[in-house]
């Protein structure tokens, strides 16, 4: 995922979740009503990308760690330009 803000302007990471909260967000091919969430995640997001223009976060287990083994995972991230 890249995260950008133009103008001159710097990110600000309001929340960021790594894991899976709904069964319908992307292709799952484990159990359907598995929800985790890495808990890192906002701190992870934030320190990579925390008064930067642009930074780039791999939706990965390697980044975030796998909160919930066989589960297809996702990354959801709000941030502020400022």
């Amino acid at each position: 995922m890249t995260i950008s803000c133009s103008g001159g302007k710097r990110i600000r990471i309001w929340s960021a979740m790594y894991g899976r909260l709904e069964k319908n967000e992307c292709l799952n091919t484990g159990p359907s009503s598995s929800t985790c969430r890495a808990e890192s995640s906002g701190n992870i997001v934030s320190q990579k990308c925390n008064g930067k223009n642009q930074c780039l976060v791999a939706a990965s287990h390697l980044i975030f760690g796998d909160p919930c083994y066989g589960i297809n995972k996702y990354l959801e991230v709000e941030f502020l330009c400022r």
